[in-house]
């Protein structure tokens, strides 16, 4: 086309433009004002926009006589980056409306503004729309149009925005030279565009069928969307006739649950009253405890003898010592020299602490308080009187007055009453010794008494020789009471409060919806691809033909009639005419009305006069968060614009309200402190300006663990107190990295490989960016507190300041630009270290998009170009250039992060996040819908999306469980808060699988990792015994007791002898009292060589021989004699029988001759057996002969 006729195409476009234009052009010219020679800016600062790009201003222009191709229009928008920009809405006051007798009249205002650029923008009405249907404007004005209720009015203005002549003839004439060259070299091309044109066609044919192949895939996806719907009706049919049963399981559970609130209330009510009652009963046994020690010396004083030696107590009201002493006293004085006041003071101090002995036993007989009470106030001065008597006692005695004290006393009461004397005598002293050293606890009492012996010479005494079995025999120094008070007997609570049960959850159902039957698409078939043609190699002669480069696409000038050729200038005025919609809310009725709009924004009523807003309810309100006051009515919801005096007009109302923050009282109770401060309602309460550091003891360190209850958003004054957990001593080494700090406690002689924080590998300060190169020393056992300090390499960063080199965007890819060179590259490319994946990046619009080439898609968004740092844990990617001098240009930002979760379904995904080595992951906001992620990610963290499985807690007797959360992830700590009822502790742990039914039982602690399923803790809880030990020197025996009960004291020896040596048992390591915690009772033994124990002036040895040795000696003696004299006598008789027999027959035989009767000389020579003595003598003789008659006989 030649240019003359585009001329006059031109012109013929530009008089179509200015008729379809509201005004003529010289009227627009004098109704506004031209722009700025370069701007294309109309818009408004607050209004919204309307974008419109390059290409279509250009095809405006031309009106569509000569339409662009796609591949001009992408080129054209690449190059020419100026957008038209005008505001897209105009205010709804422009309009108003009318109904008379049923008909609507619409009247719209003109509407003029100045814009950014400095031209006056003029929008005029055109026309309007009734529910759908046109209607022409006149003069700004449109009647008689049928009108029903609730009709929907917009009005449509179009505006004239004049369009700078440089602006206009930039598009016009930006690529003539261009198209010129590609004209004179249209001779060397006509085979290649013939090529050119079939590869052009077989390239339409795929566009077409991608675009019937997109009509088929999307038919696809509307048959499946299709069979969906359809199931989502009849499964919401199904489910509208199950909805009510629904609701009302719900209703039922919101009333259940209303009661559960109350009861659980009055639970933790009881519950922290049976925890009082407990607290009191445990400083009630303490104290019991405490106060039975200190009285066990005095107590001991009335205790009798197993031995019939009379108490302490009786011996001194019986003045035993006092009347012996007065009983010598001549002797005392005169042959020994004591004096007569020290026998007199002894009587004064024992008449003294007669009497308080008496008035405590007196006390004693009423009750315990009193005899406590008594004891207190009496404690020093019995104790003051014990010693002295103790002290006047043994310096009056010395080895030969006791010796002539035994002396006289074996003289008087003779031998064994004296000796009872003399083992009275020293019972007293010593019950006197232990008692006045027990009650004195500046002064331990020795295990042995130091005394004399009956002879006078010095002996140690075995307690068990002169004491009974009930009487005092260690010294607790624990006898003063004056840091001791009584306490009342408390009763503990039989059994603990139990909770409520818990109603089982029921979700609120979804009120059903009633929706249409869909309508099945209709069918389209698979198409077929066309066949392939190859594209036509650009050959060395074509150099000269004009391509140009947009994306992937080549923009060839082969047309040689392109509305690119077009080089006349334009010179007359051209305008670009945009249309705007105004919508029109209508009033219903012809009186003024007063339309009063809720707090909610929606319509609540309609008035007929101002005076009936007074009627309305406009009281304040006040929810968890805020307290809201009245503050009167306006016509606006956002600013306060008074009413009118009166009412003229239909207006709209909304009540403003002035809201003031709610401040509640929180108390952290640390370590038996409280501190209070205020926070605002909502807020989560922050303990980080309170020390929760509790002071360690000698045996433990203790660690703040958690608060209990745990810590929420402000919504009632509560009070959170500090739990601690106590472990061994252990040490602290601190890791130092850049400006960050992490501390590892170790046990002594841990390893520090055995989990130290591994360092950021690089990060940035300002203008430097640092690498880690190693730590300050060796890492080495933990023998003390340490401190590692990480060591980095600085390089300094470029910037606006310091660096030659700058990064801007091209067409083609990236420009580097540096003071002595120039660097073009067509992309960043990026390797991810895990996934060994690249990375294209493409800038556009100041959105940095980056594509991975895979099926997880990455994409990452920034609102700079520059400054981006990208790090995650799953690629671990960064991008940087470094100028001629070595400085580093770091693009790092801000970025939104969406790739692929990799789970099975979306249900329970969560992303969680570590910003800083050491620190505690935690979750981070993020949305997931159909298998992906997204979230704001930040520079050095590292992230990781996992799964959460429920977590709940079975009901159990005796005790509670409670839980910080309800969803952990697999491998998660889950931190359990166990809380056993008071005289019970946790039995067992178990694990339930919420599919399976599978039990596993794991530790008895409040830890344990999550599995990779639902499960359900199940706690068991026993009734707690202490564990009471006794050791003897051979053996261990264990008792169990509750809580106040007396444990039963096994059977020990007294005495024993081990290899020699000779072990008295003289008490237990503390005295044995009621069970309050596991005790262990370690018995104590008094060793001395067999051989040296002095019994009676005797050794051991001899006293055991005297005493059962030698009566054994007698008594084995005489049972041997004894069977001897037995054996003898059966041998005498068996040989008399014998021999008596032998004579018999002779005498019998001699009879005969001489006459005499066998009889009578039978019994005369028969030996009388009964005579021991003559058997004893004729035993040997009658043995003989009978040995000789047997020889005869045979």
């Amino acid at each position: 086309m030649k240019k003359t006729a585009w001329l006059l195409i031109v012109a013929t476009l530009l008089s179509c433009f200015s008729v379809l234009c509201y005004a003529e052009p010289s009227m627009a010219l004098e109704e506004s004002a031209q722009p700025s020679a370069s701007s294309l800016d109309f818009s408004l600062p607050y209004a919204t926009r309307a974008y419109v790009s390059p290409s279509d201003l250009l095809s405006h222009i031309l009106e569509g006589r000569e339409n662009l191709s796609e591949a001009e229009k992408e080129y054209l928008d690449g190059y020419f980056d100026e957008y038209l920009i005008y505001a897209s809405a105009l205010p709804d006051s422009l309009v108003s409306t009318d109904v008379t007798d049923g008909r609507l009249t619409v009247n719209a205002e003109r509407y003029s503004y100045t814009a950014k650029n400095g031209a006056l923008v003029t929008f005029a009405p055109i026309y309007c729309t009734v529910n759908g249907t046109r209607h022409e404007l006149t003069d700004g004005r449109a009647s008689d149009i049928t009108y029903t209720d609730g009709a929907d009015v917009k009005v449509y203005y179009n505006g004239h925005l004049p369009l700078p002549e440089s602006t206009v003839n930039k598009l016009l004439n930006y690529t003539y030279n261009e198209a010129q060259l590609a004209l004179s070299s249209a001779e060397f091309i006509i085979e290649y565009n013939k090529a050119l044109a079939e590869y052009n066609q077989y390239v339409e044919d795929a566009e077409k069928y991608e675009r019937d192949k997109k009509k088929y895939e999307d038919y696809l996806t509307a048959k499946d969307l299709y069979d969906k719907a359809y199931a989502r009706y009849e499964e919401d049919r199904k489910y509208a006739e199950t909805y009510p049963e629904k609701l009302q399981k719900y209703t039922d559970y919101v009333k259940a649950n209303e009661k559960y609130l109350s009861d659980i209330e009055k639970y933790r009510q009881d519950y922290a009253a049976y925890e009082k009652n407990y607290a009191d009963y445990t400083a009630y046994i303490h104290s019991a405890n405490a106060i039975s020690i200190a009285l066990t010396p005095l107590d001991t004083v009335y205790k009798g003898s197993a031995y019939d030696i009379g108490s302490l107590y009786s011996a001194m009201q019986n003045n035993e010592l006092v009347s012996m002493f007065e009983k010598y006293k001549s002797t005392l004085v005169n042959s020994f020299g004591v004096k007569e006041s020290d026998i007199a003071l002894i009587r004064k101090y024992s008449d003294e602490l007669n009497l308080l002995l008496t008035q405590y036993k007196g006390c004693k007989e009423s009750s315990d308080k009193e005899a406590f009470e008594f004891y207190k106030a009496n404690y020093q001065r019995i104790s003051f009187l014990f010693g002295s008597i103790y002290e006047k006692l043994t310096s009056i005695i010395t080895p030969t007055i006791f010796n002539l004290i035994c002396g006289k006393m074996e003289l008087e009461y003779k031998e064994d009453k004296g000796a009872y004397k003399k083992k009275r005598l020293k019972n007293v002293l010593v019950c006197t010794y232990l008692a006045a050293y027990g009650l004195n606890d500046s002064i331990t009492a020795e295990d042995t008494w130091h005394f004399y012996a009956d002879d006078g010479e010095p002996h140690t005494y075995f307690y068990a020789d002169l004491l009974w079995a009930d009487a005092i025999i260690t010294d607790t120094n624990k006898a003063d009471p004056a840091s001791l008070s009584w306490i009342d007997p408390v009763e503990l609570m039989k059994e603990a409060p139990i909770p409520p049960e818990k109603p089982q959850e029921v979700e609120k159902p979804i009120a059903p919806l009633y929706l249409q039957k869909p309508t099945e698409p209709k069918e389209v078939h698979e198409p077929t691809p066309p066949t392939p043609k190859d594209k036509p190699e650009f050959k060395e002669e074509y150099k000269t033909e004009v391509i140009h480069r947009a994306g992937d696409i080549m923009l060839q000038l082969e047309d040689k009639t392109s509305p690119l050729l077009l080089r006349e200038e334009i010179t007359s005025p051209v305008y670009y005419n945009a249309e705007i919609a105004v919508s029109v809310a209508m009033t219903e009725g012809s009186a003024p009305a007063v339309t009063v709009y809720g707090t909610n924004g929606e319509k609540e009523t309609t008035l007929s006069s101002l005076s009936e807003l007074a009627a309305l309810d406009s009281d304040g309100f006040s929810d968890v968060h805020s307290e809201y006051t009245f503050y009167g009515w306006s016509q606006s919801p956002t600013e306060n614009i008074p009413l009118p005096d009166s009412l003229t007009e239909s207006i709209s109302v909304y009540r403003l309200y002035e809201a003031k923050e709610r401040i509640y009282n929180i108390t952290f109770s640390i370590d038996g402190k409280d501190t209070v401060i205020p926070v605002k309602a909502g807020e989560l309460p922050s303990h980080s300006q309170i020390s929760t550091e509790k002071e360690s003891d000698t045996l433990y360190d203790y660690t703040f663990e958690y608060f209990y209850p745990a810590i929420r958003r402000a919504n009632k004054d509560t009070t959170y107190t500090a739990q601690y957990s106590s472990s061994d001593r252990i040490y602290s080494v601190t890791f130092n990295y850049g400006k960050e700090s992490i501390l590892r406690r170790y046990k002594a002689g841990s390893t520090i490989e055995e989990g130290y924080p591994n360092p950021l590998s690089s990060y940035i300060d300002k203008d430097t960016f640092y690498q880690f190169e190693g730590w300050d020393k060796p890492l080495a056992k933990v023998t003390e507190d340490t401190v590692y300090t990480a060591i980095y390499t600085p390089t300094l960063l470029a910037n606006a300041e310091n660096t030659d080199i700058t990064v801007t965007e091209t067409p083609s890819g990236y420009t580097l630009s540096g003071a002595d060179s120039i660097y073009t590259i067509d992309g960043i490319l990026l390797l991810s270290a895990s996934a060994q994946k690249e990375i294209s990046v493409l800038l556009e619009d100041g959105k940095t998009t980056l594509i991975i080439p895979s099926s997880a898609a990455l994409s990452l968004y920034a609102n700079k170009a520059k400054n981006l740092i990208l790090s995650n844990d799953a690629n671990g990617i960064a991008v940087h250039f470094t100028d001629s001098k070595g400085n580093y240009v770091m693009l790092s930002h801000e970025l939104r992060l969406r790739t692929p979760h990799g789970f099975e379904n979306d249900k329970d995904i969560y992303v969680v996040a570590s910003h800083n080595i050491g620190i505690k992951e935690e979750n981070i906001p993020c949305s997931i819908s159909d298998g992906y992620i997204e979230f704001s990610a930040v520079a050095n963290a590292y992230y990781k999306a996992v799964k959460k499985h429920s977590l709940t807690v079975a009901d159990s007797k005796n005790g509670s469980i409670l839980l910080e959360d309800s969803l952990f992830a697999e491998g998660e700590v889950v931190r359990l808060r166990i809380y056993p009822n008071s005289d019970f502790a946790l039995e067992s742990l178990t694990l339930v699988n919420n599919e399976t039914g599978k039990e596993t039982v794991i530790d008895k602690s409040d830890r344990f990792t999550m599995p990779s399923y639902d499960v359900t803790v199940r706690a068991s809880f026993a009734p707690v015994e202490y564990k009471i030990t006794f050791v003897f020197h051979d053996r261990t025996e264990t008792v169990y007791c509750k809580l106040g009960e007396m444990p039963k004291i096994p059977e020990i020896p007294q005495s024993f002898t081990i290899d020699g040596m000779f072990y008295t048992f003289i008490g237990w390591s503390t005295t044995v009292s009621m069970a309050t915690e596991d005790t262990t009772y370690t018995a104590k033994y008094y060793s001395i060589l067999e051989k040296d124990i002095v019994i009676n002036n005797r050794t051991a040895l001899e006293a055991i021989k005297q005493k059962y040795v030698i009566p054994f000696i007698i008594v084995f003696t005489l049972l041997v004699a004894a069977i001897c004299a037995l054996i003898i006598i059966l041998r005498k008789r068996k040989k008399a029988k014998m021999q008596s027999n032998s004579n018999t027959a002779q005498i019998n035989s001699d009879a005969e001759a001489i006459g005499i009767e066998s009889e009578q000389l039978s019994i005369e020579d028969t030996p009388n057996v009964n005579d021991a003595e003559q058997v004893d003598g004729e035993i040997e003789k009658v043995s003989v002969e009978d040995e000789q008659n047997n020889s005869e006989g045979e």
